[in-house]
């Protein structure tokens, strides 16, 4: 609305500052002839080229950020696993040896149906957030609060990194026997084995979460870093223990299948049911679903600065084409003199194209510094 009013206004308010008996006289060619109407002409196409190139370097820019993301290496494979959440019922299975043993019971009835390759949990699905997060510092190190690193802590079982195919760099995965033991057994990232010893190998090594009277973690593995909790995020700090250290009513299934996925789900539902039907599960999806949702701002963005940059590139190429048609059309009279008076044609050529690069070299330039 504000362009058409001032594309209207703007005409008006030239036409009436000029004398009207000199408009009469000259003809209707005399109109928007003079230098003002050049400048102003002038002006209006070096700032359509600039809005343009502006907005198709950031759409551009925009496209190959969101190519980049979709090429970074997640860290771990999401191909053939579905997720199921799983929440027990909290009164029936209110102690920790009651939600171990159930949790262990389900794993098994999953675990020999037809079509599943490995099946594991986790307190938190990958592309969730980051979940629980604590400081974390090695044992026999002194480290102010504020000084020490902040790890996320992940729930799982033993075969969470054969599911994930999340390569495990040295050491091993914890075994079923360790989780009830004194000292929980982890397995850590490997930047988070750099941060706690920068200097010294992190196998066999204790860390703790500097908590009075808690027992302390005994490094068994150290994992690949994964981007875990982002796509577009530095892969964060993380530490893999067993279910058994915090047993949760709810948690996740990850189920790899030599099959399609999806159809799995039906049997997975009819295992945990027959174990405890008050057993509810949530909605499953494949864990890839979860990967491209994590990614639907940046291609909504893109898409969105896609359609914005073809549209400002199909009106400016109009207004510059006839912002430049028509003085060009005003200019017919003295290209005629100019000809007749021996102009080559080359020459009148060269002369529009020297003058039509006045306004356009200028707006390509502030284009660009404003991209």
């Amino acid at each position: 609305i504000l362009t058409g009013l001032v594309v209207s206004m703007l005409p008006v308010w030239h036409v009436s500052r000029n004398d009207p008996q000199a408009v009469l006289r000259g003809g209707s060619a005399a109109a928007g002839q003079g230098p003002g109407g050049m400048r102003a002409r002038t002006l209006l196409t070096a700032a359509q080229i600039a809005i343009s190139i502006t907005l198709l370097t950031v759409t551009t820019l925009l496209g190959i950020s969101l190519v980049r993301v979709l090429e970074i290496e997640h860290g771990f494979n999401a191909e053939q696993v579905v997720s199921v959440p799983v929440a027990l019922p909290a009164a029936r299975y209110a102690g920790r040896d009651e939600r171990v043993a159930i949790h262990e019971r389900i794993l098994d009835a999953v675990r020999v149906l037809p079509g599943v390759r490995v099946i594991a949990s986790t307190s938190l699905l990958p592309m969730r957030g980051a979940g629980q997060v604590n400081f974390v510092q090695a044992a026999g190190f002194t480290v102010p609060r504020e000084k020490r690193p902040s790890a996320n802590f992940r729930l799982v079982t033993p075969d969470y990194f054969r599911t994930l195919e999340l390569p495990i760099r040295r050491g091993r995965t914890f075994t079923a026997d360790e989780q009830l033991g004194t000292t929980k057994p982890a397995v850590i990232s490997e930047s988070l084995a750099a941060r706690l010893w920068p200097n010294d190998d992190a196998l066999g090594k204790e860390f703790s979460r500097g908590i009075d009277g808690e027992p302390g973690f005994l490094v068994v593995g150290i994992a690949s870093d994964a981007r875990t909790t982002s796509i577009e995020r530095t892969p964060p700090l993380m530490v893999y223990v067993p279910y058994a250290w915090q047993s949760r009513v709810s948690f996740s299934l990850l189920v790899k299948t030599r099959t399609d996925a999806t159809s799995l789900v039906p049997a997975v539902r009819t295992a945990i049911d027959r174990l405890d039907p008050e057993i509810a599960l949530g909605e499953s999806r494949l864990l890839e679903q979860l990967v491209d949702a994590a990614l639907a701002g940046r291609r909504y963005q893109a898409r969105l600065f896609i359609v914005f940059g073809v549209a400002a590139l199909l009106i400016a190429s109009i207004g510059v084409y006839a912002v430049t048609a028509y003085s060009l059309s005003k200019r017919r009279r003295e290209m005629n003199i100019r000809v007749a008076l021996g102009a080559a044609r080359a020459d009148v050529i060269g002369l529009l194209m020297k003058q039509t690069a006045a306004s356009v070299l200028p707006g390509m330039a502030a284009g660009v510094l404003g991209a």
